[in-house]
């Protein structure tokens, strides 16, 4: 019995060790990063400016979550936080488009089409605030028959995804695909 006792103390103590605590310094609820990694041998530079365009192209309508790709690049926003690097010295575009052109509709609009509130509202208001701009291609809103006064106000109609994703790999931005 004190042998059983002795190993689950063990367990729990090297369990407590290694138990970290996420953090989210950047979209205070989403995005959740660990703010210490054991071992960690590489960081952002942060001499560097970050220029970095993000396609999304799909979300998830039948579900009451928010979009996984608006999770992953909230991660991404604070894993450059935690390295240090201050939101004056990135510059983050979220390019929508295809199906991802819903995540952005107004509440009401999302409503009428899928009966139930638009479940990304909050995250990309908080990506707004970290300084993240928001565009969407107008093809897209075309095709899908988003009318303008339906998307969210930070979101800026671009004449297509496809222009304004190589307009910024153009001007030196890093692309990344959700």
């Amino acid at each position: 019995m004190k042998g059983i006792l002795l190993i689950a103390t063990l367990f729990f103590a090297i369990e407590n060790t290694y138990a970290q605590t996420s953090s989210n310094p950047a979209v205070p609820h989403y995005g959740a990063v660990f703010a210490q990694v054991p071992g960690l041998s590489f960081t952002a530079d942060k001499n560097l400016p970050y220029k970095v365009v993000i396609e999304i192209d799909k979300s998830d309508t039948s579900s009451a979550e928010i979009s996984q790709s608006l999770e992953v690049a909230s991660r991404f926003v604070n894993l450059l936080a935690i390295d240090g690097i201050s939101q004056d010295q990135r510059s983050i575009v979220i390019i929508f488009h295809n199906a991802g052109s819903y995540c952005i509709q107004k509440n009401e609009a999302y409503q009428r089409k899928y009966g139930r509130s638009n479940p990304n509202l909050q995250v990309l208001e908080e990506l707004t605030k970290a300084g993240v701009t928001m565009m969407v291609c107008g093809q897209s809103t075309v095709k899908r028959k988003l009318l303008p006064e339906e998307l969210l106000p930070q979101v800026k109609i671009a004449t297509s995804y496809m222009t304004a994703f190589v307009t910024h790999q153009l001007k030196g931005y890093a692309a990344m695909k959700m």
